[in-house]
């Protein structure tokens, strides 16, 4: 069950990624430059890929916290493709293969990781990171902005996540008990 505000909040999410990614979009294009031969085969790769590794079980940390490998292929996008790219892999969660996932789930997931992704690859950019299919001497150039993007990407998720989880604190601690 999802409360009232979780479901404003939820909407709002979804309404201010989907205004980023346009916005991200209009400025800089839909692939962010680089040297993939077919950028659109890579992003339906990584779309799948996404869906793939968001249907198995998820890791769970000694904290109770889950790792999604989902948010490799996301981290890939920004790297090949960039940050608008990189959001549409992480809107994949809209279709997740896992049952029982109420719409209002879906919106929130997909919301989530696509503005994980794109914060991911706007900060890659900030540090200069290229775009593209890396080549041995990117490497040093490509590792701090890296290592950046997937720390903007975890504290993004775990932003978002931590406002419907504040949000739904009321309804969790008035459910029913189960036998």
């Amino acid at each position: 069950m999802v409360s009232r505000a979780a479901r404003v909040y939820i909407g709002l999410v979804a309404i201010v990624t989907a205004a980023l990614v346009f916005a991200v979009q209009l400025a800089a294009g839909f692939f962010s430059g680089g040297h993939v031969l077919h950028p659109w085969l890579a992003l339906v790769s990584l779309q799948a890929l996404f869906l793939l590794c968001d249907s198995v079980k998820s890791p769970t940390t000694s904290r109770q916290t889950v790792w999604s490998p989902s948010s490799a292929a996301t981290l890939a996008a920004v790297v090949l493709l960039g940050p608008v790219a990189a959001a549409f892999v992480g809107a994949t969660a809209l279709i997740s293969l896992r049952r029982k996932l109420r719409l209002a789930e879906r919106l929130f997931n997909g919301a989530m990781h696509a503005l994980s992704g794109l914060a991911a690859g706007e900060a890659y950019l900030h540090l200069h990171g290229p775009i593209g299919l890396p080549e041995k001497v990117h490497f040093e150039s490509i590792a701090l902005a890296f290592v950046a993007a997937a720390v903007v990407h975890v504290l993004a998720n775990y932003t978002v996540i931590w406002g419907v989880y504040r949000l739904n604190r009321g309804m969790l601690d008035s459910r029913p008990s189960r036998p």
